[in-house]
């Protein structure tokens, strides 16, 4: 019972943004893209499963840079909405040829709302657990999670997130 307490205020608590996509993710955003050529927003730790070609840390502040080729994003969960206007920026400008981020499903909120009007998204249906900078697993998330595709497969993209959740079409 202590341990399941510990986890939840570690899930909820709002002293740390970093939490990383457990490697079962990293291989259906592979089965849909083929490769992860950038990482914008990751960790040293991170890239120890999800292997990008290329990979923004803080020290590179990845809102600053260009983000070309196919992209994996796991924002920092506390500035979604800048990361995600900075993706669909890049894919606008052609520099991202397609994408898959993971968010939290934001109901409620017009910015996010409207990213189903644009593209696809897969509504996960069982709270993801994920993994803390300490490299150990803490419980699931508090709040449920979104995949969002950005690119010219969107059937790829459903035919292999639809095993974990509910895709809405644009």
């Amino acid at each position: 019972m202590a341990d399941r307490l510990q986890a939840m205020a570690v899930l909820t608590s709002r002293s740390t943004v970093e939490w990383y996509t457990p490697p079962k993710y990293i291989g259906m955003v592979r089965e849909v893209l083929g490769t992860i050529q950038l990482d914008p927003a990751t960790s040293l730790m991170a890239q120890e499963w999800i292997k990008a070609e290329m990979f923004f840390t803080k020290e590179h502040d990845g809102l600053a840079q260009n983000w070309k080729g196919k992209i994996f994003l796991n924002p920092p969960f506390d500035d979604t909405k800048k990361w995600i206007a900075k993706l669909v920026e890049q894919y606008d400008l052609g520099n991202t040829i397609e994408a898959i981020a993971l968010i939290n499903s934001n109901l409620g909120y017009k910015w996010y709302e409207e990213l189903w009007r644009m593209f696809p998204v897969c509504l996960v249906k069982d709270r993801i657990e994920f993994i803390c900078s300490t490299g150990e697993k803490k419980g699931q998330a508090k709040r449920g999670q979104t995949f969002l595709y950005i690119g010219d497969n969107p059937d790829r993209f459903s035919g292999v997130f639809k095993q974990i959740g509910r895709i809405i079409l644009p």
